[in-house]
């Protein structure tokens, strides 16, 4: 066990106290424990001598842990008064200084302590990066005022949420804008971040285990004590007074040692007539060191080292995450970006179905269509603008959400740039360059999460041989030093001369298996659970992989059959147009080829956005999609990278 800083089993050589005409001889016997601010500690007693009378006797006050004096039972009326005040002008000084101590708290030390907690954490987090990921992204959990978001969140104005008309945004903002604004403002985004930091902060304590640890204390006291009233010698009064002040450090290493070095001294005062002083200095050393269990770095080291991997697995997780944060901001925007183009489809529909109700109507009424015709027009506008109605609540709803996900009021007046669709068509599919063969050794060559199961195995199984060695004795080696030296004087210092030394060996038999029994087993239940594991999350893998790969298939098929049936849709439209202003056609043709033109544009939309998160997803299974700190994403393929946000 590490030496405490005042051994119950130290030996001290004999000190005298400096003598005069009137102070009886004194000799110090033993110490006790006389560690600052203890209060487990015991008095000892002084060898005075025999024809002394008792009121000149010294008798040690209080417990010896919180430095208690040796006092004289001299009345000292005198000196009570200047005592007393200088008492008063050293509890002045006192709370001026804490007085201090606390502007400069609530002032500037709290930004002080946060900039030192903010550097290491980064430190830690751009070390992991680099370690885990190859090179570094600069993160931060302060709120991040870019221009954008400020400029919008000033000059943008409101909306009434009571009002159902879709009307055009003030601010139309591109999908690179909102990847932006999403991770300076999304709330879970920013939740996650601050895991990621408070992983890397307990981190440090961890650090801190394995590095010098540093502990002062100390303490003051003055007593007066009054006594003698009624009695034929009178009251008298009664001043003493100490101090003590104690500073260690301690280590622990990876061999499972640990070393303790400790200094502590004290010093008494009483006051009166024959006022004496005394002080006692000691400096002690121990230094404890398994030699069977918990020898070793394989046991000795395992929090530490267990808490830098699990921060490498942090990092890897929040890489994932931001991943898939970016892609699921991108499918909300192309999502709203089809939801406005159907409902722009819809509108033009309903306008459509009113002028062929209009013209229907005109025709039945001059005899050139029978007069069912203009029921049939007249049905088929009630039902577009019931599809109007439905797809502009659908498409505000998903405004809303939209704005909620970006971390923005959700009356704020801003919608989706349409250019971003109208490019997004222009270019159509985009194939991804990897076949599924390469894309399954891609992805199991370079998946985080991947990784991360691997070494959890390798951590259940280290931990399963540490478990085994936890049946090994106790058996600890243990060396403690210590010195002290008494003056009758306010003095600090020490004399190697004068020590004590011990070397201990403490056997303990693990006669108990029972836990440990018990441990062991439910170590190598965990290493079947991470074998399993790391099967099971393989296999997710691959059916991940497969499943994008035969979706970005069927998306790409799809979208060439939509293609093809918007293009028949706009012939059969044109033609039936023209038929009906003949005579040779009837009206419901032209009214079911319109709604077909419709849904086929519909259609059409929905697979190019499909296709296009899907390829997002393929991307990220296979993990090749890179995202910068602005959110714009890179999708790398076999040789290069190409990149987009729009």
């Amino acid at each position: 066990m590490p030496l405490s800083l005042f051994g119950p089993n130290r030996r001290v050589a004999p000190s005298s106290f400096a003598q005069d005409e009137n102070t009886p001889s004194t000799r110090v016997l033993e110490c006790g424990d006389m560690s600052p601010l203890s209060k487990r500690g015991h008095v000892r007693a002084l060898q005075t001598d025999a024809n002394a009378s008792p009121s000149e006797n010294w008798v040690k006050a209080g417990a010896s842990s919180d430095a208690r004096v040796f006092r004289s039972c001299d009345s000292g009326r005198s000196l009570s008064a200047r005592v007393y005040s200088g008492f008063c002008w050293i509890a002045l000084l006192a709370v001026a200084l804490w007085g201090t101590s606390c502007a400069r708290i609530g002032n500037g030390f709290g930004s002080f302590v946060k900039k030192r907690a903010d550097k290491a954490a980064y430190k830690i987090i751009e070390s992991k990066q680099q370690q885990a990921l190859g090179k570094p992204s600069p993160i931060t959990i302060d709120p991040v005022r870019d221009e954008l978001t400020s400029r919008l969140l000033v000059m943008t104005p409101r909306v009434d949420l009571t009002n159902d008309e879709v009307t055009t945004p003030a601010q139309r903002i591109a999908l690179a804008d909102a990847l932006c604004i999403a991770m300076a403002r999304n709330r879970d985004y920013q939740s996650r971040k601050e895991s990621l930091f408070q992983q890397a902060l307990s981190l440090t304590e961890d650090r801190r285990d394995f590095g010098l640890i540093w502990d002062a204390s100390g303490h003051a006291e003055l007593n007066r004590e009054e006594s003698g009233h009624g009695t034929p010698a009178g009251a008298g009064t009664e001043w003493f007074g100490g101090r003590s002040f104690a500073a260690g450090v301690q280590k622990t290493l990876f061999t499972g040692a640990r070393i303790t070095l400790r200094f502590a001294h004290q010093f008494a005062q009483t006051f009166g007539q024959n006022s004496t002083q005394s002080a006692s200095n000691e400096l002690s050393m121990g230094i404890v060191q398994p030699l069977l269990n918990g020898a070793g770095p394989l046991v000795a080291r395992e929090p530490l080292r267990q808490a830098e991997r699990s921060m490498i697995y942090e990092v890897r997780d929040f890489k994932r995450y931001q991943q898939s944060f970016v892609i699921d901001i991108a499918s909300s925007y192309y999502n709203l970006l089809q939801a406005r183009d159907q409902l722009e489809n819809e509108r033009k529909n309903y306008e459509g179905a009113m002028l062929s109700r209009e013209e229907t109507q005109l025709r039945a009424e001059a005899g050139l269509l029978p007069m069912f015709s203009t029921d049939q027009a007249q049905q088929r506008e009630l039902e577009s603008e019931d599809r109007y109605s439905n797809a502009k609540t659908r498409y505000l709803s998903q405004l809303d959400r939209f704005k909620f996900d970006l971390g923005l009021p959700i009356d704020m007046d801003i919608g989706p740039n349409p250019e971003d669709f109208r490019f997004l068509s222009e270019k159509g599919l985009v194939e991804p360059a990897f076949d599924l063969s390469a894309a399954i050794e891609t992805a199991l060559a370079g998946r985080l999460d991947l990784k991360t199961v691997e070494e959890r195995l390798e951590d259940r199984q280290r931990q399963a041989r540490i478990a085994l060695r936890d049946f090994l004795p106790n058996l600890d080696f243990s060396y403690n030093y210590s010195t002290t030296k008494s003056y009758d004087k306010a003095r600090v210092g020490v004399d190697f001369r004068d020590n004590s030394q011990s070397w201990e060996l403490d056997l303990g038999l693990p006669l108990d298996w029972t836990p440990r029994r018990n441990d062991y087993r439910f170590a190598l239940i965990d290493l079947a659970q991470a074998e399993r594991a790391l099967e099971t999350r393989r296999d997710s893998i691959l059916l991940e992989v497969i499943d994008s790969w035969r979706e970005l298939q069927r998306a790409r098929k799809s979208y060439e059959i939509q293609l093809q049936s918007v293009h028949l849709a706009e012939r059969s439209v044109e033609r039936l147009e023209l038929l009906l202003a003949t005579g040779d056609a009837r009206t419901r043709d032209l009214l079911d080829a319109q709604d077909d033109l419709l849904n086929a544009r519909n259609q059409l939309g929905a697979t190019l956005v499909a296709h296009t998160i899907e390829r997002l997803q393929f991307y990220n299974a296979i993990e090749r999609l890179e995202i910068d700190p602005k959110g714009m994403w890179y999708e790398w393929g076999n040789d290069e990278a190409t990149t987009d946000s729009r």
